[in-house]
């Protein structure tokens, strides 16, 4: 029977049903172990919320398959995860980028507690400076783990270096990935892939096999992820990938986060790249934005027009809000 009823994050749009069997839930969690290196003692810092998939993975799981402890901060305020860790000897973090984001940034931060040896990047796409300056910082490196609500965990970096080379690790075993080789899309196929979609079926998850939107490709073994096949734009003729814009505009100085999308214009549906961008120090605006993207891009991935705001709009689970990015983006 089903074990358990999963959300799809909402990020793009309605939120899916995802029925999870028992045998795959408990085949993700001895998966994920194995590949993690997990002991029998460890202590989980719970900072990511239980509700979404990456806390039911490697917090909830962890606990009721294994009797793991989970450390669990007093309040949510930025260092009380690290109090917490210090105060209860916690070992391993699942992390999210922002946060390990805003900690290396921080101008006087707290010592790393020493009894944190782990520390794990997922539910988002970890910037290679805030993997090299964590490192550079700790001594310790961030271990970069991709997975998907419907099929568990997917890749894991386990020697620690896949953040700073921007790629996300390799599959974790007993899970296979391939590439669809006229659309790039990933398709994996393990135990711990969901059975079906509610209220509706779909093709892409199907009979043990979840063929995901996100496009990527393979450097040696490690896989390295593309951007959404659904984000694609077409701008006169040619196919732009917002991701490769998204990491222009982070490099330019004051911004803090850049989402690009393709919007409706003359050509068509998605023929001109729009973006918004997370700025909290002034001087960032269209025509410095402009000036950075054509002495890095070609001129048809520079965007047409630039919002700044304070910073991005993020769903109640952490991820990007898509579907607000796209409304500011007009």
């Amino acid at each position: 029977g089903w074990g358990a009823i999963k959300l799809t994050s909402g990020s793009t749009g309605e939120p899916r049903g995802i029925a999870v069997g028992a045998g795959a839930l408990a085949a993700d969690d001895a998966q994920l172990a194995a590949a993690m290196g997990l002991e029998a003692g460890d202590r989980f810092l719970a900072l990511v919320p239980l509700s979404h998939s990456y806390g039911f993975a490697s917090l909830l799981l962890p606990a009721l398959v294994r009797g793991s402890l989970l450390v669990v901060p007093e309040d949510r305020s930025p260092l009380a995860p690290l109090a917490a860790a210090r105060a209860l000897g916690a070992t391993v973090f699942p992390a999210v980028p922002a946060w390990l984001g805003a900690w290396v940034r921080l101008r006087s931060a707290p010592d790393w507690p020493a009894s944190l040896r782990l520390v794990i990047s997922a539910g988002a796409p970890l910037p290679p400076e805030t993997a090299r300056d964590f490192r550079l910082r700790t001594g310790r490196p961030v271990h970069v783990f991709y997975g998907a609500s419907e099929c568990g965990g997917i890749t894991y970096d386990a020697e620690g270096g896949a953040g700073e080379r921007g790629t996300v690790g390799t599959p974790v075993p007993g899970v296979e990935v391939t590439l669809d080789a006229d659309s790039g899309r990933l398709e994996v196929r393990s135990a711990a892939v969901a059975e079906t979609y509610l209220p509706e079926p779909a093709p892409e998850l199907a009979g043990g096999r979840f063929r995901s939107a996100d496009l990527g490709t393979f450097e040696g073994a490690e896989v390295r992820l593309l951007g959404r096949a659904d984000d694609l734009a077409i701008v006169r003729g040619k196919n732009v990938n917002p991701r490769e814009v998204e990491a222009v505009l982070r490099a330019l100085p004051g911004v803090d986060d850049a989402f690009v999308v393709g919007v409706d214009g003359p050509d068509g549906p998605r023929s001109m790249l729009r973006a918004v961008i997370a700025a909290r120090a002034g001087g960032v605006d269209y025509p410095r934005v402009a000036a950075w993207c054509r002495e890095r891009l070609a001129e048809h991935k520079v965007p047409r027009g630039v919002v700044v705001v304070a910073e991005l709009p993020r769903t109640e689970r952490g991820k990007l809000d898509r579907v607000a990015l796209a409304a500011l983006a007009g």
